[in-house]
């Protein structure tokens, strides 16, 4: 059984050591972090090679797109000829298709997927994979190593008698995890945890596996648990750019990370609103640097607190993605991509900011700083 650290490779050999079954329910578990809504999962045959379907929709529900989506655990690439029998699947069902496998593309098989007029995106392995360390699917909390437990009841879940299903073919213990959940309610999994030991969300079943319990929840709930919680998320661009500068100017602070990497952030997006992680957190330990030579307090606690020189680069990437980063990651606003090492601000956000927005934002940043430190005295 492949261990240890959360790597591409360690993940995607722990997805080839699942079973069938237990990868089809991980397969469903996916299919949240992928933007679609109104998912339903299919038969596990008879489903003419479409193992998904859901919707894209866009600017307030004028725009539906249909989705079917494959996911294969191949250890082969795909070919041109997987991407035909997709496309085959799809013609006359569907407007869009996306094919997630374990394993990679042949440059046929891309090429193929892009000039279909339905258009395919594929999904390859090493994608998965960052997919998965991005939003800590199968990863442990510290981001650092595999989520045994979690594998562990796929398993379980694979090893029952197979579920009946509901006349639209969905099983009825189309259930996803608490990771899931937490992305689709934009909290964090602590959050959600809390929330179960409270009372206030009850899970639909539960798993014991290394130690701990597992949490499983009807896939069905995901949109009433939003509108219980207040956290639909918006439906136009026009609401995320709301929903962002309202996080932005009235989220509460317990230290002043969150203004200062966001004025940094602010200061060096490119014209499409991303910037550099390693950039971002030098410019982030600059400002503490500059604080602590000007004979200034530099913060309550924590590492950043004597002598911010003496701090590795990377404690302080490491410290910037657990904090600061991780609340705007949660509510959608941010994204870090592993493939480049790059933090994205969400098109749907950078593309509505006006110039008069940025330096709201910066003056906004510096307001909460100046009150922040004038608070610690």
């Amino acid at each position: 059984m492949i261990q240890g650290n959360a790597s591409r490779e360690t993940i995607r050999g722990r997805l080839l050591e699942l079973s069938p079954r237990a990868f089809e329910y991980f397969a469903g578990d996916l299919l949240v972090f992928l933007g679609l809504q109104h998912v339903t999962v299919t038969k596990a045959s008879g489903d003419g090679g479409i193992d998904a379907i859901g919707e894209h929709i866009l600017e307030d529900g004028l725009i539906r797109v249909v989705s079917g989506v494959q996911v294969k655990r191949h250890r082969h690439t795909v070919g041109r000829p997987e991407i035909d029998r997709l496309i085959g699947s799809l013609t006359g069902r569907f407007q869009h298709g996306i094919f997630i496998t374990t394993a990679n593309f042949s440059l046929q098989a891309r090429t193929r997927a892009s000039e279909t007029p339905l258009r395919v995106d594929p999904v390859s392995g090493e994608q998965l994979a960052d997919l998965m360390l991005r939003h800590r699917l199968g990863v442990a909390d510290d981001g650092q190593r595999i989520d045994e437990p979690y594998f562990a009841a796929l398993e379980a879940r694979g090893s029952r008698t197979p579920p009946p299903t509901m006349p639209t073919g969905a099983p009825v213990d189309d259930l996803i995890s608490l990771t899931a959940l937490s992305y689709a309610l934009r909290v964090d999994r602590s959050t959600l945890r809390d929330w179960l030991t409270r009372g206030r969300v009850t899970a639909d079943q539960e798993d014991r596996a290394g130690g701990r319990s597992v949490y499983w929840f009807r896939r069905s709930r995901i949109e009433a648990l939003q509108r219980q919680f207040d956290r639909t998320p918006p439906s136009d661009a026009a609401g995320w750019r709301t929903a962002f500068l309202t996080f932005v100017r009235t989220a509460p602070l317990t230290r002043s990370y969150k203004p200062v990497m966001l004025r940094v952030l602010m200061r060096l997006a490119d014209a499409q609103g991303h910037v550099a992680l390693d950039a971002l957190a030098l410019g982030f330990r600059e400002f503490y640097e500059q604080r602590r030579r000007a004979g200034q307090r530099v913060e309550l606690d924590g590492l950043l607190t004597h002598e911010p020189t003496r701090i590795s680069h990377a404690a302080v990437r490491t410290l910037l993605i657990r904090y600061p980063l991780d609340r705007f990651v949660i509510n959608g606003f941010l994204t870090i991509d592993p493939t480049d090492d790059t933090v994205r601000i969400a098109p749907a956000i950078w593309h509505t900011l006006r110039h008069v927005d940025m330096l709201a934002i910066t003056e906004w940043c510096e307001q909460q700083i100046d009150a922040y430190f004038r608070r610690l005295g």
